[in-house]
Parts: C-alpha cells; sequence; structure tokens
C-alpha cells in the first residue's frame, strides 16, 4: 500500500468534507420538505355595528364572505338603539362569525367596566363617568346615523 503523501491526504480530506457538506445539505432539504406547515395566525375582527330599521343591502354578502374565509373569526357587536332588534344575517353553516346584542345602556356599561377597572374607579367614579359617556354618546360613531353617499 503506497504511503499517503501530504498532497494526497489534503484531497481525501478535501473529498470528506465535500461529502459531510453534501449529506448535510441533502439532510437539510429532506427535513424542510417533510416537516409539518404551519398554518398562518387566524385574524380576529370584532365590528361594532347600528342596525337600522332597513338593514343595509350589503351586510349578506359581507357576511357571506367572512364565513367563506376560514382563517378570519368575526365578532359582531350590535348595539340596537332604534330599539329594533338585533337580527343578524348570518348564514348558517359560519362557526367563524358570532353576533352580540346589546342595548345602549349595556354598551355603556361596558364601557365604564372596562375603563373603571383599568383606573380602579369607586362607586362615585363609576356614576361619573357613565354619566360622561351618556352626554358624549350622540356624538359616539356607533349613534351616529353616516347618510348614504350617491
Amino acid at each position: 500500500m503506497a504511503a499517503l503523501t501530504m498532497p494526497r491526504l489534503r484531497s481525501l480530506a478535501f473529498l470528506v468534507i465535500c461529502l459531510l457538506l453534501s449529506l448535510l445539505y441533502l439532510a437539510i432539504q429532506y427535513h424542510s420538505h417533510h416537516s409539518p406547515v404551519s398554518s398562518p395566525p387566524k385574524i380576529t375582527i370584532i365590528a361594532i355595528w347600528n342596525p337600522k330599521k332597513n338593514p343595509q343591502a350589503y351586510l349578506p354578502n359581507f357576511l357571506a364572505s367572512a364565513k367563506a374565509n376560514a382563517q378570519v373569526d368575526f365578532l359582531f357587536i350590535v348595539v340596537d338603539k332604534d330599539n329594533v332588534g338585533c337580527d343578524v344575517p348570518i348564514p348558517p353553516g359560519a362557526p367563524n362569525i358570532k353576533a352580540v346584542c346589546l342595548s345602549v345602556e349595556e354598551y355603556l356599561n361596558l364601557h365604564v367596566d372596562f375603563l373603571c377597572n383599568h383606573w380602579a374607579c369607586g362607586i362615585d367614579d363609576k356614576t361619573v363617568v357613565l354619566n360622561t359617556l351618556h352626554e358624549r354618546y350622540p356624538k359616539d360613531f356607533v349613534c351616529i346615523d353616516i347618510p348614504n353617499l350617491p
């Protein structure tokens, strides 16, 4: 058997390193093609809506498109300011769409609860916050009737 000279030893080491790098590359390629694919995170949409006596024509189409997108969870908060009820036309078989019906008083009290939990209000403070919300409610976007544009 011939003795390994320095150039031959270097060539052999080079070939071994190339072989190991090739095996590493193949292992990475195999793993990347066979690992489970993670799904993108779901999107949660929360919409506050004020039903009118005559519901908007676009609403059923909007809800149908939300139903068709399984990556979207849609929470529809309905504030019944005109006391017309909360008949939301949720399409059947839409587990990703939920509707919550609130009276104006419930809507404002939820705001008071949220704010006062954050601010650590006392009983008197809660009354002041609720009265302030009642005063400002006519300017709330849930209350404002935006005219239909031509």
